[in-house]
């Protein structure tokens, strides 16, 4: 069923959307990152924003221990890549990208955007597009715009190790999302710098079918129309692909 605001359509979490085919994923040739290790606390994943606290229910709080292990086991690593182009954080940037063991590219495989913008990330969005779109042959890619003044008191290259780390986690969390055992290819596209540039740049190297964005109560006006400055009023203004918002409360 889809919802009319301001004279805007958005889809809610029960509409089915079909989309035309995409390109392949395409990466560029950067150098290759070493393999982290260790988990971010749960301080540092609460301040800058990947983990809801644990006592607020998420719909990975449904997957068990062993489950969620099983479900990122049938996924492989396929390429890292550190972009980061500088020493300052604003430099930074990191990309991901993993593959199901029984992936196969085909003519009808279609690439999906998922904006995660918001500083405590909600995955209804994304279980909406693993319920509703993804399917055998498809690409997610999460993009994630880091926040460089979360309070984590520390040096720039500790700070960076943390949001590799980090990078990390958020491909294991999309991983889990994928209780249909789908085979498609995850990645995550984890950068400094404004996010309106990051979604277009994006946009260029994935070209991808949809953008999927969800809003918040926050960027509602009082009329329940999207404010002005908020990404997704501007993803649904400059994005030059199709652009799905999950409204709350769906």
């Amino acid at each position: 069923m889809a919802k009319t605001l301001s004279g805007l359509n958005f889809i809610s979490l029960d509409s089915a959307v079909t989309s035309a085919q995409s390109t392949p994923l395409v990466t560029t040739d950067k150098e290759s990152l070493e393999p982290l290790e260790g988990r971010l606390s749960d301080a540092d994943a609460t301040k800058i924003g990947i983990f809801e606290p644990r006592d607020i229910a998420s719909p990975l709080s449904k997957v068990t221990s062993n489950s969620s292990l099983d479900l990122t086991k049938r996924f492989k690593p396929v390429t890292s890549f550190n972009t980061t182009t500088g020493p300052k954080r604003s430099d930074f940037s990191i990309t991901i990208n993993t593959r199901h063991r029984n992936y196969h590219y085909t003519r009808r495989s279609r690439t999906y955007l998922a904006v995660l913008h918001a500083r405590d990330i909600s995955y209804r969005a994304l279980q909406w597009l693993f319920d509703k779109l993804l399917e055998d042959g498809d690409t997610l890619v999460g993009v994630r715009v880091v926040d460089q003044q979360a309070s984590i008191e520390c040096d720039t290259e500790t700070w960076k190790r943390i949001q590799e780390t980090a990078a990390r986690e958020l491909v294991s969390r999309l991983q889990m999302l994928n209780n249909g055992d789908i085979a498609l290819c995850v990645s995550v596209e984890f950068s400094a710098g404004l996010i309106h540039s990051v979604i277009q740049h994006v946009i260029r190297i994935y070209e991808p079918t949809m953008l999927v964005v969800e809003t918040h109560d926050q960027e509602l006006d009082d009329d329940g129309g999207l404010c002005a400055g908020s990404i997704p009023k501007y993803c649904l203004q400059y994005s030059p692909i199709p652009v799905t918002i999950v409204l709350p409360g769906m």
